[in-house]
């Protein structure tokens, strides 16, 4: 009896292994190739108006083996090994199966290759890249592609990817006494580069930098004639008068980490005529 039981055991088991091995080969990669890629490219949503793309994504790893990838904000994703100088991601996996599957007849079901949900184009990236995607909608996207050397961990970094003039005031002391004030050039909303990119780098973790981020903006006050006196209307309505200042956006301080870098982005407030500034990890 106890050999009959062992017997159908085993007979499951054999029974299950072709299953195991087709799910396997369609699936993600096996234990001995999940570690990370050394090379290749980081992903990371930038989003005003939180606009998010499809999730997961599946993408190749090789002609053989796919992977699923869940792009987010703020943390960006493992490395993802470009193939024929290009990202393809998928709503769903884009390996055939072993064998074709068989519809409700039993006849053959001819696999068909999922619909791609966006491109990215690698061509000339580093070989250790991250880039940030700017969701229009979930499935159409721009692109700005940067060297992960260019933002070394311990290191903080502001880009100004908006349409309006942003001054970064720093100070070590904290009390600006010591200030030093950059300014990061709007209107460059498609590339980086010196003029609209500010970083710090070198420092310890630990170390702590006061920062004060203002933009060009215009505000709404009360119209003031001669003498400061305020002006009213032919109704008695105090009047109204727009200007163009200096409006605060962000007074705190960055804190250096050394397993990490800090990437502030300024973006455009699609809700209102300002800047909003999202923050991006970049960690191991």
């Amino acid at each position: 009896m106890k050999y009959t039981a062992f017997t159908l055991m085993l007979a499951a088991l054999v029974a299950a292994a072709p299953v195991q091995a087709q799910s396997s080969a369609r699936g993600k990669k096996d234990a001995a190739a999940q570690t990370e890629a050394k090379t290749g490219v980081r992903f990371v949503i930038c989003s005003a108006a939180n606009i998010k793309v499809k999730s997961p994504l599946w993408y190749k790893v090789s002609d053989e083996e796919a992977d699923t990838v869940s792009i987010s904000s703020r943390t960006a994703t493992p490395r993802i090994k470009p193939m024929g100088g290009k990202v393809v991601f998928y709503e769903d996996n884009p390996i055939p199966p072993e064998t074709d599957g068989k519809d409700k007849d039993g006849k053959a079901e001819k696999w068909k290759e999922p619909k791609v949900v966006f491109t990215v184009d690698t061509k000339g990236a580093a070989s250790k890249a991250f880039c940030i995607v700017m969701p229009e909608t979930e499935t159409k996207v721009e692109t700005i592609m940067l060297s992960e050397s260019d933002f070394p961990k311990k290191g903080v970094h502001l880009i100004n990817l908006s349409k309006k003039n942003v001054k970064i005031s720093t100070s070590a002391k904290g009390d600006f006494s010591d200030a030093k004030v950059t300014l990061l050039k709007g209107g460059n909303t498609k590339s980086v580069n010196d003029s609209n990119k500010w970083s710090m780098v070198g420092a310890n973790h630990g170390d702590q930098l006061a920062f004060h981020i203002t933009y060009e903006g215009v505000k709404e006050q009360r119209a003031r004639g001669t003498g400061g006196k305020t002006l009213k209307d032919a109704n008695g309505k105090i009047r109204k008068e727009k200007v163009r200042t200096e409006i605060t956006l962000r007074r705190s301080k960055f804190v250096v980490s050394e397993r990490q870098s800090l990437i502030s982005i300024l973006v455009d407030d699609p809700a209102r005529d300002g800047v909003n500034l999202l923050s991006i990890q970049l960690a191991d």
